[in-house]
């Protein structure tokens, strides 16, 4: 198992024992709103992090971003259940950089394995 692997299992790991829900604000690194939590996505074939195909993405609503963010959970870094929040790793620079405004073509299509999140 690669170490990206090992920190994206860590991460889905973290977020499913602290029981990630349905609405929780995401929030950067350096304090910017994203969007509201509403499901995962997994892909299931063709992982490859050096090229930017990450293993699973957790989706936002975003009024911020205007429409959907799709952030690979790579970039999760953490959850605080109290204050139903998630804290990403980067700031709101990588995320406009990254285009994670744009389903990858993997949820586009239909192909990835969802997982809703509970409310």
């Amino acid at each position: 198992m690669s170490e990206l692997e090992s920190y994206r299992d860590e991460t889905l790991d973290m977020l499913r024992q602290k029981g990630l829900k349905r609405f929780a604000t995401v929030w950067t690194a350096d304090g910017v709103c994203v969007g509201e939590a509403v499901r995962l996505h997994h892909r299931t074939h063709d992982v490859n992090p050096e090229l930017k195909l990450y293993p699973s993405y957790l989706e936002c609503r975003s009024i911020e971003m205007g429409g959907n963010v799709f952030i690979p959970t790579n970039f999760v870094a953490d959850y605080d259940p109290a204050a139903h929040k998630v804290t990403l790793s980067v700031n709101i620079r990588t995320v406009q950089r990254e285009t994670w405004e744009r389903a990858p073509d993997f949820i586009a299509h239909h192909i990835s394995q969802v997982e809703e999140l509970p409310v």
